[in-house]
């Protein structure tokens, strides 16, 4: 439907452009004037881009932190976007501006002043129908009045354009500031990656040299082992038991001094050997404290990495989403646009026409198609009206709503459930009320183009 609907509203809004511009504006007007219009396609923007700002809002609150879109900042700041620390309250604000947009469409009375200048062309068209110099005469009367009416309505029109606008103006602005920021992102991604990959080579040294060091600290314990074997054996003699050999005194004496000296040396291995095993545990423990410190780097880096890629994940489906939006309510925004152009087309060329031209079916012709080109605006100003003041609004304050609303909390479901159902219900009510309005333009437009034809019919029996 979607897709139908956008190649539908970009063939009828391609002609809406300055008014100076009358024969695409003629294009647009006479395509919109046929009975087999898709009218209901030029509204199918509205529901559609609420259905997205309420998508923005469940890829903010699906993650557990916010992001920051401040990064790569423009060197003079944001013109729109109000807490660029926040993606969440950035989000809000599109949500905010939204709602004062379709807000605007109730407040700026068009269907109202549309709605008298449709009155007062359709009873001129009748009086045309009747008499076309009495008709002309009426027109010329009325035409003063008339044009203040459709002024205003151009107005309102164009009022409530620069409120979409501004939705248009923030949303760009937040584009491209998560363009800049998911950029940064991903260079700070990149840096951490880096920086994670050192911390794994200084791991493997560490761990390396951690076994080099256990495996010298075996070999000092074996050391003091043997010493500590050595001094025992020494010491382990009977001196008694040396007398019983029947050995002089002399032969036990240097014995003895043997038996001590190896003792000292034992000793002094020993004390060596200890010194040794100190040093060696002091580096044990000095380079345990640098694996802690590592590991600790190490898990510090993987959650910023984590982290980087979260808000790298975020932005890219939130510029997708914006970028969907600007889309559709760039739409919006040409359908007021189209509402102005319409009003103007209807004065500069067909009323203008109508009292430029001799009585007769030409005078009528004109006469009969600017009538419906007001009551083209007045019902399709109608039916926005009544759709976002019915639908839209509501649809706009859940979508803000889910923003400010834990994923935890039992209201979430609702309230997205609240937004889709919403939606479609509005794109069905849109299609209900323009083929009702569509049958009454049909019946109308079918009237008078059968009164033409006899009239033609009677000047050239």
């Amino acid at each position: 439907m979607a897709a139908a609907a956008e190649g539908q509203f970009q063939a009828i809004t391609k002609a809406m452009v300055s008014i100076t511009e009358a024969d695409k504006v003629r294009e647009e007007a006479e395509l919109l004037l046929k009975p087999d219009a898709k009218w209901e396609e030029i509204f199918m923007p509205a529901p559609i881009s609420i259905a997205i700002l309420g998508e923005l809002g469940l890829i903010s609150t699906r993650q557990k932190d916010d992001v920051s879109i401040n990064k790569n900042r423009p060197t003079d700041g944001f013109k729109s976007i109000e807490h660029p620390e926040s993606f969440r309250a950035c989000l809000r604000q599109v949500s905010e501006r939204a709602w004062d947009a379709f807000n605007e469409v109730n407040t700026q009375p068009i269907c109202w002043h549309s709605k008298y200048v449709s009155e007062k062309m359709t009873k001129i068209r009748q009086g045309f129908f009747q008499n076309a110099q009495e008709g002309k005469n009426q027109l010329r009367k009325e035409i003063m009045k008339i044009q203040n009416e459709a002024e205003k309505c151009t107005k309102s029109a164009q009022a409530t354009k620069e409120k979409f606008l501004e939705v248009i103006f923030l949303v760009k602005e937040l584009l491209q500031a998560c363009q800049n920021a998911e950029y940064g992102y991903e260079k700070d991604l990149d840096e951490v990656k880096i920086k994670l990959e050192e911390a794994k080579i200084k791991q493997e040294s560490v761990r390396k040299t951690m076994e080099d060091a256990k495996w010298k600290q075996m070999q000092v314990e074996g050391e003091i082992k043997r010493a500590l074997s050595e001094i025992e054996e020494a010491l382990n003699f009977s001196p008694i038991s040396c007398y019983d050999i029947g050995s002089d005194v002399t032969d036990k004496t240097e014995w003895i001094k043997k038996q001590l000296s190896k003792v000292e040396e034992s000793g002094e291995a020993l004390r060596q050997s200890h010194k040794e095993d100190y040093r060696s545990l002091k580096n044990i423990i000095d380079l345990m404290k640098k694996q802690t410190e590592i590991l600790c780097e190490m898990k510090e880096y993987e959650m910023r990495r984590k982290d980087f890629e979260t808000a790298k994940k975020m932005l890219n489906e939130g510029q997708d989403a914006l970028g969907k939006v600007e889309q559709q309510w760039d739409k919006m925004v040409q359908f007021f646009h189209m509402i102005s152009n319409l009003i103007q087309f209807c004065f500069n060329w067909h009323i203008e026409e109508c009292l430029a031209s001799v009585e007769g079916i030409q005078q009528i012709t004109h006469a009969f198609s600017a009538s419906n080109v007001t009551q083209l605006v007045h019902m399709i100003s109608q039916t926005f009206t009544q759709v976002c003041e019915k639908y839209l609004i509501n649809l706009v304050s859940s979508s803000g709503r889910i923003l400010t609303v834990e994923p935890s909390n039992p209201s979430f479901d609702s309230e997205c459930a609240k937004i889709a159902s919403g939606c479609d219900e509005a794109q069905k009510a849109v299609s209900s009320l323009v083929l009702e309005m569509k049958d009454k333009f049909k019946r109308n437009l079918n009237a008078g183009l059968e009164t033409i034809e006899k009239m033609k019919a009677m000047q050239h029996p």
